[in-house]
């Protein structure tokens, strides 16, 4: 994937890299909105559009670097997805990809939590997780959209509607795994319990994990149920989050 990225985001390729980046940058727009009224509406928090803006390009630049590990990941296991795996060997190789991608996108926001007055309020934590996963998704987006259109034998529609799918699944994906990562820290925060962010990070991933390992086992077959699934996970978690603010007015904890 980093050799894709590096490839066609070129001056050489600047049209197709323009196209690319407007098709992929909708569906994150559009999650970024509705994200936004979600948290405005229903939880009565007002996004900064300067620490957004701070954690959404922190996701963009920090692709690259996962993406450098994942490579670095499969030439010392020997395994690449291009390949024909085995099903243990696609168990660990998106075990990995899944771990690598979810932690740094934990790690980067932890450590900008450290550094100034980036939080303010405990939600703040699952909130530019989420942003910062959008972020990531850009990237993804941009690379995979760039394959999609120099492909031969696919239409503008063909790709379109790709796209479409990975905005209830992948794009999806990115966000609620970080989201729920973010939960079980300020979980970690408010019961004073470091186990709670172990809790997150393994649901994380795991949900990271799974979504990756079963698409490429059932080659896409079940693509459309595993995104109902993620809908589903979806309302869940927000009503988690929601339950979760009602304990924080009553006990206010430490921001990170």
């Amino acid at each position: 994937m980093l050799r894709v990225f590096i490839e066609y985001f070129s001056p050489e390729n600047i049209i197709l890299s323009s196209y690319s980046l407007l098709l992929g940058l909708t569906p994150i727009l559009i999650w970024l909105v509705v994200f936004t009224l979600i948290l405005q509406f229903v939880f009565k928090k007002k996004l900064s559009c300067e620490k957004t803006l701070i954690f959404f390009n922190v996701g963009v630049l920090i692709t690259p670097f996962a993406y450098f590990l994942e490579d670095c990941y499969s030439n010392l296991t020997g395994l690449n997805p291009s390949q024909n795996l085995t099903a243990l060997q696609n168990l660990i190789f998106y075990f990995g990809i899944a771990t690598i991608e979810e932690l740094s996108k934990f790690l980067a926001v932890f450590l900008i939590s450290k550094e100034g007055n980036f939080f303010n309020e405990p939600i703040d934590a699952i909130t530019y997780l989420i942003i910062l996963a959008l972020g990531l998704s850009l990237v993804e987006n941009f690379s995979l959209t760039t394959q999609f259109l120099t492909n031969p034998q696919w239409s503008l529609i063909v790709v379109l509607h790709k796209l479409s799918l990975r905005f209830i699944s992948a794009t999806l994906l990115q966000a609620l795994s970080s989201g729920i990562i973010g939960y079980f820290w300020v979980l970690k925060n408010l019961k004073r319990k470091g186990e709670y962010l172990f809790y997150g990070l393994f649901l994380g991933i795991f949900l990271h994990w799974f979504w990756d390992f079963a698409i490429k086992l059932t080659g896409g077959k079940i693509a459309f149920p595993l995104s109902v699934t993620l809908i589903v996970l979806l309302i869940l978690f927000l009503l988690a989050l929601k339950n979760l603010l009602i304990s924080l007015q009553k006990y206010p904890v430490k921001t990170h």
